[in-house]
């Protein structure tokens, strides 16, 4: 069973190691927030749509360990599940880590996220399937015709 929460991600320092899509949508609900963290991009190469932000350090290269030095959140969003492991791996007790290619893996998942004027409802399916909270969210959006 998960337990959700709100964040506030001011002034924290929030890593991203990955530079493709999936590594693209998380920087870019983290630079949606109305305190963008400090955000530490580090990838090999980067996909043509990856957002640029004033708070937004990129490196391209690969993952070295050090790179989670400071890092309160982290993103394992490579492409590659043993590097995501070894992200995770690295990682100290006191940091969360989400590693996208295995969620049973992982600190913490992202919620679907249903806005409805001033609420946000966040979806979650437990750890299990994303895929499956992104549909059901989508399914609720044109159901209530929401945004």
């Amino acid at each position: 069973m998960s337990y959700l929460v709100n964040l506030s991600l001011a002034g924290k320092k929030v890593v991203v190691i990955g530079g493709g899509r999936i590594a693209s949508r998380k920087v870019r609900r983290l630079i949606e927030l109305d305190e963008v963290p400090n955000i530490f991009v580090v990838s090999p190469g980067f996909c043509s749509d990856f957002p640029e932000h004033f708070k937004i350090e990129q490196q391209r290269r690969k993952y070295q360990k050090g790179d989670l030095n400071g890092a309160q959140l982290v993103f394992a969003c490579t492409n590659h599940q043993e590097i995501n492991q070894e992200i995770a791996n690295d990682a100290e007790t006191w940091q969360w880590v989400n590693d996208v290619s295995t969620p049973a893996h992982s600190d913490f998942t992202n919620t679907g996220l249903v806005e409805i004027g001033d609420f946000t409802l966040g979806i979650s399916h437990r750890f299990k399937d994303p895929r499956a909270t992104k549909t059901f969210c989508e399914d609720l959006k044109k159901t209530f015709h929401l945004k």
